[in-house]
């Protein structure tokens, strides 16, 4: 069971990447979100409204397997530890995929979402010190997903796209 959690938690490996995992945990999130956008909306051609529900179901239940994952790999890992990276796979699936497939979007939701998650501003960077918890490292990456979600809506909104 503990390797298998150590799977998911490091999301398939991509944790253990040399240097910046949380990045390429957050890539493996982006192309979560773009596969799950474009299954749903071009393919099966599903009303947003149908779309935004199913991803929700869809990002809940990740959230869910990520907090139990979590959970597992710290018993035996220091709290938040760098090869934890499903953390990042939720939060870049939730800041990425309500948005359109453009360049845009998916360039500036990447960078927003690593940014906020990096650059932890508050209220994420309260919930990293004070939730020392396998839940506090799941939630600092899904406000950091809520603070990125929002930037873009604004600057989607502003520049017209």
């Amino acid at each position: 069971m503990h390797k298998f959690s150590q799977t998911l938690a490091t999301a398939g490996g991509l944790g253990l990447a040399p240097y910046a995992p949380g990045t390429f945990g957050s890539v493996g999130g982006l192309g979560l979100a773009l596969a799950t956008r474009y299954i749903f909306c071009e393919r099966l051609q599903f009303s947003f409204f149908v779309f935004v529900w199913i991803s929700l179901a869809l990002g809940l239940a990740l959230s869910l397997v990520a907090y139990f994952a979590i959970r597992e790999v710290e018993k035996t890992w220091q709290h938040d530890d760098s090869r934890i990276v499903i953390d990042e796979v939720v939060g870049q699936f939730f800041s990425s995929v309500w948005f359109p497939l453009s360049y845009f979007h998916i360039v500036l939701g990447f960078v927003l979402f690593r940014f906020f998650d990096i650059l932890k501003p508050w209220p994420i960077c309260w919930v990293d010190r004070t939730w020392r918890t396998s839940l506090g490292t799941l939630v600092d990456d899904l406000l950091a997903a809520v603070v990125a979600g929002l930037a873009l809506a604004c600057l989607s909104r502003l520049l017209g796209r």
